[in-house]
């Protein structure tokens, strides 16, 4: 797993690079999606970083993410009714069902709120042969109300972050890049009046 990490890490500051290009949400809303069939793709990392470069289109990438994350969970629900559901009886399977069998939709959007990995709840969904619209509408909700959190705190308390797992080691970075003397920090960043907008 060690070998993965640098490579992934040079990737993601890759593309990181092109966040100014049209394209790019449109292309965070895809790894969302992706992130359900491949699940080491750090979104919420994407979503931090992509808010603090760019901290006037927070909810504009959140929305994205949102929407990619949502279509990506449909999908993964469809194919996983359409293959069928008997590799998973084991009790964790069956706990995480019976949650959203008895409180439905609300319980997709509040297992996608946290920080539960989405695929279960999706998965849970799947077992219960949840439509993958009421899926859809269900994630986006959850997920809508992560990311909108996660990209106002990035660019309004960027410290909050440091607290948080998921995305500490790129919100560290950048915050010790900006307090290095003689670093350009980052442009409209929370610290200046225009991160604040």
């Amino acid at each position: 797993m060690s070998k993965w990490k640098p490579r992934w890490a040079a990737r993601i500051a890759k593309i990181e690079k092109f966040v100014d290009q049209i394209w790019y949400l449109p292309l965070l809303g895809g790894l969302a999606a992706a992130d359900l069939f491949l699940i080491f793709i750090p979104t919420d990392g994407f979503l931090v970083t992509t808010a603090m470069l760019r901290p006037r289109k927070w909810v504009f990438a959140s929305l994205w993410a949102a929407l990619g994350s949502a279509a990506g969970s449909a999908a993964f629900a469809w194919v996983f009714a359409t293959i069928g559901h008997g590799a998973f009886s084991d009790n964790g399977w069956v706990r995480s069902t019976a949650f959203v069998e008895e409180h439905g939709a609300w319980a997709l959007a509040l297992v996608t709120l946290g920080p539960i990995p989405i695929n279960v709840g999706v998965l849970a969904a799947a077992i219960l042969d949840m439509p993958p619209a009421v899926v859809f509408a269900s994630v986006f909700c959850g997920r809508l109300g992560r990311y909108l959190f996660l990209a106002w705190a990035a660019t309004h308390a960027p410290r909050l972050l440091t607290r948080l797992t998921g995305v500490r080691s790129e919100v560290s970075g950048i915050l010790e890049a900006e307090e290095k003397p003689g670093v350009a920090g980052v442009a409209g960043d929370a610290s200046s009046p225009a991160g604040h907008r």
